[in-house]
């Protein structure tokens, strides 16, 4: 039996879709159509905006956790410890930040 997308995430995804029709370079409405497809288990989808959004954005530490997560999930390891490492880096005054990178950082055997 295939999962399905949980109703909220499905409706999230609708709607940061509907979004990027209207403005394609909004990167943080990329970024959370990333963190809904990843939380729907469509992590590779999630990918592809997260991307998106480190292009409009390249020293956004919000996506580069995003995508940290993301390639954590896919077990790109070496990947999503280098994003988890440059959030820190481009944000080390923001605390909200520096603790969501932590644990990540600790599942994947390392210190922040």
């Amino acid at each position: 039996m295939r999962a399905t997308t949980p109703p909220t995430e499905k409706r999230a995804i609708g709607d940061y879709t509907k979004g990027l029709e209207i403005n394609p370079k909004f990167a943080v409405v990329c970024d959370n159509r990333a963190w809904s497809c990843f939380k729907a288990g469509k992590a590779a989808q999630g990918l592809l905006d997260v991307e998106k959004s480190l292009e409009l954005s390249p020293n956004s530490a919000h996506a580069l956790v995003i995508r940290g997560s993301i390639f954590e999930a896919l077990g790109r390891r070496e990947e999503a410890i280098a994003d988890f490492c440059r959030a820190h880096a481009v944000a080390p005054n923001d605390q909200a930040m520096q603790s969501s990178g932590k644990e990540p950082l600790k599942r994947l055997g390392m210190s922040p």
